[in-house]
Protein backbone atom coordinates (compact mmCIF):
# COMPACT_ATOMS: atom_id res chain seq x y z
CA UNK A 1 0.00 0.00 0.00
CA UNK A 2 1.23 3.24 -0.86
CA UNK A 3 2.11 6.20 1.95
CA UNK A 4 -1.45 8.19 2.41
CA UNK A 5 -1.46 11.19 0.05
CA UNK A 6 -2.03 14.87 1.83
CA UNK A 7 -6.06 15.65 2.01
CA UNK A 8 -4.89 19.48 2.68
CA UNK A 9 -5.71 21.77 -0.02
CA UNK A 10 -2.28 23.50 -0.26
CA UNK A 11 -0.41 19.96 -0.58
CA UNK A 12 0.14 17.72 -3.86
CA UNK A 13 -2.99 15.95 -4.94
CA UNK A 14 -2.43 13.01 -7.66
CA UNK A 15 -4.01 9.97 -8.34
CA UNK A 16 -1.47 6.28 -7.94
CA UNK A 17 -3.69 4.24 -9.76
CA UNK A 18 -1.44 4.42 -12.66
CA UNK A 19 2.33 6.17 -13.55
CA UNK A 20 0.73 8.61 -15.80
CA UNK A 21 -2.99 9.87 -17.04
CA UNK A 22 -3.39 10.39 -20.50
CA UNK A 23 -5.01 12.98 -20.65
CA UNK A 24 -4.61 14.31 -16.85
CA UNK A 25 -7.64 14.59 -15.16
CA UNK A 26 -9.17 17.91 -14.73
CA UNK A 27 -10.21 16.82 -10.95
CA UNK A 28 -9.14 14.42 -8.36
CA UNK A 29 -11.90 12.92 -5.99
CA UNK A 30 -11.22 12.96 -2.02
CA UNK A 31 -11.49 8.95 -1.13
CA UNK A 32 -12.35 7.71 2.52
CA UNK A 33 -10.10 3.91 2.70
CA UNK A 34 -12.32 3.56 5.49
CA UNK A 35 -15.53 4.84 4.44
CA UNK A 36 -17.22 7.28 7.08
CA UNK A 37 -20.61 5.57 6.89
CA UNK A 38 -18.79 2.12 7.96
CA UNK A 39 -17.40 4.26 10.63
CA UNK A 40 -13.99 5.39 9.31
CA UNK A 41 -12.50 8.26 10.90
CA UNK A 42 -12.24 11.79 8.92
CA UNK A 43 -8.83 12.23 8.98
CA UNK A 44 -5.98 12.31 6.59
CA UNK A 45 -4.24 9.21 7.26
CA UNK A 46 -7.41 7.39 5.77
CA UNK A 47 -7.81 9.69 2.41
CA UNK A 48 -6.35 9.54 -1.11
CA UNK A 49 -7.03 11.67 -3.83
CA UNK A 50 -7.78 9.27 -6.48
CA UNK A 51 -8.68 10.10 -10.81
CA UNK A 52 -12.74 9.87 -10.96
CA UNK A 53 -12.45 6.74 -12.64
CA UNK A 54 -10.44 4.83 -9.97
CA UNK A 55 -13.05 6.49 -7.54
CA UNK A 56 -15.90 4.90 -9.11
CA UNK A 57 -14.33 1.44 -9.69
CA UNK A 58 -13.56 1.40 -5.59
CA UNK A 59 -17.43 2.17 -4.85
CA UNK A 60 -18.08 -0.59 -7.70
CA UNK A 61 -15.39 -3.19 -5.76
CA UNK A 62 -16.98 -2.03 -2.45
CA UNK A 63 -20.55 -3.04 -3.27
CA UNK A 64 -19.03 -6.30 -4.56
CA UNK A 65 -17.31 -6.97 -1.19
CA UNK A 66 -20.68 -6.25 0.70
CA UNK A 67 -22.61 -8.56 -1.37
CA UNK A 68 -19.66 -11.44 -0.61
CA UNK A 69 -20.06 -10.18 3.10
CA UNK A 70 -16.31 -10.17 2.27
CA UNK A 71 -13.28 -10.25 -0.21
CA UNK A 72 -15.13 -11.53 -3.49
CA UNK A 73 -13.95 -14.26 -5.97
CA UNK A 74 -11.03 -14.19 -8.38
CA UNK A 75 -13.20 -14.08 -11.03
CA UNK A 76 -14.64 -10.24 -10.23
CA UNK A 77 -11.50 -8.88 -8.32
CA UNK A 78 -9.53 -9.25 -11.76
CA UNK A 79 -11.17 -6.47 -13.54
CA UNK A 80 -9.86 -3.76 -11.02
CA UNK A 81 -6.67 -2.57 -10.83
CA UNK A 82 -4.50 -3.61 -8.03
CA UNK A 83 -4.49 0.12 -7.06
CA UNK A 84 -8.19 -0.20 -6.80
CA UNK A 85 -8.04 -3.77 -5.15
CA UNK A 86 -5.42 -2.83 -2.52
CA UNK A 87 -7.32 0.64 -1.37
CA UNK A 88 -10.45 -1.78 -0.97
CA UNK A 89 -9.09 -4.66 0.45
CA UNK A 90 -7.33 -1.94 3.29
CA UNK A 91 -10.73 0.05 3.77
CA UNK A 92 -12.40 -2.99 4.07
CA UNK A 93 -9.90 -4.77 6.84
CA UNK A 94 -10.09 -1.81 8.81
CA UNK A 95 -13.93 -1.51 8.63
CA UNK A 96 -14.11 -5.10 9.75
CA UNK A 97 -11.03 -6.43 11.65
CA UNK A 98 -11.60 -9.96 12.42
Amino acid sequence: MSEPLTAEPSGERRCLCVRQHTPEPRELHRHHVWPLGEGGPDKSANLRWVCPTSHSSIHKLWREYQKATGEPSWVIRRFYGRYVRDLVADGWAQAHPR
